[in-house]
């Protein structure tokens, strides 16, 4: 994928505003755990960014607290800082971290004419519902 930086700098400051938006939303709720649509779009961005950074966490780690996307939206290095280091990571990726794909190989499939005329000349049995096989 592409990423563009003029895009991916709109992506982050939108991230960021969702998530104080989220906070502030928090302050105002009766229930402390409850969710609201600014939880949900910040979570989609949050998700995003992820995503587009190539990080992955072990099994059982908090995204939260372990994941080096969400200390740079809460961090405070500026937006174009975050979208910088999100571009270089991307760019890394690419150019010394992925492996070329392997093309697999077309499936062999047989006819039904076929698999008729290796029984003839093989033996073979009836299925259940009556067909060679």
């Amino acid at each position: 994928m592409n990423i563009q930086k003029d895009a991916l700098l709109q992506i982050v400051k939108a991230a960021r505003l969702s998530i104080k938006l989220a906070e502030n939303m928090k302050a105002m709720m009766m229930e402390e755990n409850s969710w609201t649509v600014a939880d949900v779009i910040a979570g989609h961005l949050e998700d995003a960014l992820f995503f587009m950074s190539g990080e992955k966490l072990a099994m059982g780690e908090d995204f939260m607290e372990k994941s080096t996307t969400m200390r740079l939206l809460t961090g405070d290095l500026s937006d174009e800082s975050v979208c910088n280091w999100l571009f270089m990571m991307d760019s890394i990726r690419k150019k010394h971290l992925t492996t070329p794909e392997v093309q697999q190989p077309k499936p062999q499939t047989m006819s039904k004419e076929d698999v008729h005329d290796l029984y003839r000349m093989n033996g073979g049995y009836m299925s259940p519902e009556g067909e060679w096989i």
